[in-house]
């Protein structure tokens, strides 16, 4: 959160958004149980 709100540019800023929106979607899927427990792959 740091780097966004640091003086970053536009293509940077763009990167950070996507990733921050990939690790929300994850964090939504573990707290809905989605996700495979580990060792029932």
């Amino acid at each position: 959160m740091e780097r966004l709100q640091s003086g970053t540019g536009p293509n940077e800023r763009e990167e950070i958004e996507r990733l921050l929106a990939q690790i929300e979607t994850a964090l939504n899927l573990l707290e809905s149980g989605d996700a495979a427990a580990p060792g029932e792959e």
